[in-house]
């Protein structure tokens, strides 16, 4: 007789597992994933089997079956890879790949009554760290903060 059962195991705010199996098969895989750069569709889905009853096959989206458990060329998004045994279960997990573009967000408050108290504070994100800050395109710092700033336009 076929049974069916429904885990959902909630692993991280990047992950979830769901698993189809009949009683009696284990079922595991391990993910390792690489962001794309900026830019570009070079990201990758890596599954590492742990437990399954060969052969198995692997799809994203359940959609295009194949042998290989690697995905490579991706762009940033969320995807869906599953792994289905000889048996027929099915193992699922989600995985989202990130742009690795750079951004950043900046906080200013003016100067007052013609005084040097304006100040920019920048948090960048993404990229390649350490960071290093210009207002004027020259004169690069560590500090993200710029402090003492008279009014005006930078």
């Amino acid at each position: 007789m076929l049974m069916r059962f429904v885990y959902i195991t909630v692993l991280s705010f990047a992950f979830f597992s769901s698993s189809f199996s009949q009683v009696g098969e284990e079922m595991d895989f391990l993910i390792d994933s690489v962001n794309a750069t900026c830019g570009n569709n070079n990201g990758e889905i890596h599954l590492d089997v742990v437990k399954g009853t060969p052969p198995l096959q692997f799809s994203l989206h359940g959609n295009v079956w194949q042998d290989s458990s690697d995905f490579i060329g991706l762009s940033p998004g969320t995807y869906y890879p599953i792994m289905k045994t000889a048996l027929g279960n099915m193992e699922i997990r989600k995985v989202v790949i990130t742009s690795g573009c750079l951004t950043a967000n900046m906080l200013v408050k003016s100067a007052i009554c013609r005084t040097n108290n304006g100040m920019i504070s920048i948090t960048a994100a993404n990229g390649t760290a350490p960071y290093r800050y210009s207002i004027n395109g020259n004169n690069f710092q560590s500090s993200n903060v710029f402090k003492n700033l008279s009014p005006g336009i930078i």
